[in-house]
Parts: C-alpha cells; sequence; structure tokens
C-alpha cells in the first residue's frame, strides 16, 4: 500500500486547527504517515508548532509556509512540493483547519484503493453549519459537466489522490481564491485513464461558514472575485444551459447576480 499523507492549508488559524483538524487526525484508525501543515501568510512559531505537534502525537508532523501565491490553492501545492521530497508516491488527503473527519476516513480510502491502484478516492461529505447537517453528498459517477454548474460532492476535505495524480493534473490553479475544488475537479477528469473510486459512505463533515474569511461566506468579496475567475477559466467550456445553472446557484446560495460577476470578469 502506499504511504498516506494529510494535508492541511491554513492562514494559519490555530484555533480551529486545534479545535476541529488535528485531533480528527489523531482519532483516525489509519493513521497518516506524515501530516504537513502548510502556513499561507507567515512561518509557525516553535512554540505553535510544539503546541499542534502534540495534539497528534502518534503522528509526525512537518511545518511549512506557502512558497506560491497567497491562498488555498498556492498553500497545497506548496504541500505536494513538500511530499515530492519525501515520497516517490502516496495518498495525499486533504483536510481544512476547520472540518472533521470521521474516525473511519482513511481507513476507508485505503480500503477502497485497490490496494493503492485508484488516482483518486472519494467519500460522501456531509455540509454542516453549527451542530446541523444540511445535506449529504455521496458523489458517485461524477463527470466534468457536473463540476461547470456546481459540485456534487468534491470538496478540499474529502479529497482523496496520489500525489503523482496531483502533480499530472498540474495542481491546483495558483491565485485562484475560490472554487478550488471544482476546477481541480475539472482539469482531473479530463485525464482520459483517471480511475476514481467510491467509499459511497459519508466520513467527512464540511463545516461551512464559520469565519467571516471563510472562502464560501455569502456575499464574500473572496468568493465574487474567485467566482469571476472560474468563470473565466472555464465559462468557455459551458453550454448555454450550464452557464445559466452557473448562475442560478451562485445566486442562490451565495447571493452573487450574474451581472455582478460579469462585471468582474470584464474587471480582470
Amino acid at each position: 500500500m502506499l504511504p498516506i499523507a494529510a494535508v492541511i492549508a491554513t492562514k494559519p488559524r490555530l484555533n480551529l486547527l486545534i479545535r476541529h483538524a488535528l485531533p480528527a487526525i489523531e482519532a483516525q484508525r489509519r493513521k497518516p504517515d506524515v501530516v504537513v501543515v502548510v502556513s499561507d501568510r507567515r512561518h509557525f512559531s516553535a512554540e505553535e508548532q510544539e503546541t499542534l505537534s502534540r495534539l497528534a502525537p502518534s503522528v509526525k508532523v512537518v511545518f511549512g509556509q506557502n512558497q506560491n501565491s497567497q491562498g488555498a490553492a498556492g498553500s497545497w501545492n506548496t504541500g505536494f512540493s513538500i511530499l515530492n521530497k519525501l515520497y516517490e508516491d502516496c495518498y495525499v488527503a486533504i483536510i481544512d483547519d476547520d472540518d472533521h473527519w470521521h474516525a473511519n476516513h482513511l481507513c476507508s480510502c485505503e480500503a477502497t484503493s485497490n490496494n493503492g491502484q485508484a488516482d483518486v478516492v472519494l467519500s460522501g461529505i456531509n455540509v454542516a453549519s453549527g451542530n446541523a447537517i444540511l445535506a449529504r453528498n455521496i458523489p458517485q459517477n461524477i463527470s466534468e459537466g457536473d463540476f461547470l454548474t456546481g459540485n456534487p460532492g468534491w470538496q478540499g476535505s474529502n479529497t482523496f489522490i496520489r500525489l503523482s495524480t496531483a502533480l499530472r493534473v498540474g495542481g491546483y490553479t495558483d491565485g485562484l481564491i475560490s472554487c478550488n475544488d471544482r476546477d481541480f475537479a475539472i482539469r482531473a477528469l479530463q485525464l482520459d485513464d483517471l480511475d476514481i473510486q467510491y467509499t459511497r459512505r459519508v466520513t467527512v463533515d464540511w463545516h461551512i461558514n464559520q469565519s467571516p474569511d471563510a472562502l464560501s461566506a455569502v456575499g464574500s468579496e473572496q468568493k465574487l472575485k474567485g467566482s469571476a475567475q472560474f468563470l473565466k477559466l472555464h465559462g468557455g467550456k459551458m453550454s448555454p444551459v450550464q452557464r445559466k445553472q452557473f448562475f442560478r446557484r451562485m445566486e442562490s446560495l451565495f447571493g452573487l447576480t450574474k451581472s455582478t460577476i460579469e462585471q468582474t470578469v470584464q474587471g480582470m
């Protein structure tokens, strides 16, 4: 079996790492072989590294700082670069600092990987707000077109992908503010030989809008810019119907109108 590496990108938000991501990693039945924590905006102090490492005492924790454009995409790509120096290949399991893995998440993904042959393993994901579960997304048989109009359930925190495959995709799009998971999925699904397996069970809790600077915050500047960037990258692939579906979803979920997004695209 391939090694498994957990990757966390954070601004850093220490309180969320302490409350959510690191305890979830430590609780895994199948512990990752290494945890890579990438800080986006500054170095971790020695004291912070010690505090965070104590939360996952059974796992090796490696710290890094984003070496690319500021944001989650650059931080995840930095994590890939760190792992590329540690392993010939491995599975990369991403978890956002404010999300939660169920204790069986990594063992379920590993068991579904066909002994390390799968490029990607996707598990189900709860969309949670506070203590309420708003939706349960259990992806299966996903296609590129699904991600042009929305997201059927491939988020950051249920990404489980071979490092070699992530690098073949080209990593995340540096500088893309939001919609990173959809952009990455579209490019991954363009690979003719991509082998995706599905656990068909929920093992991840995606906590939405826990802070005003969340990339998915309703009506936020970061969501507007990220959506405009995504439209500029992939709008040409959309049919007229898909384009309408894209704008309808952006307005209903995030309060962003078609005219506002298109004006933002024109200003880029």
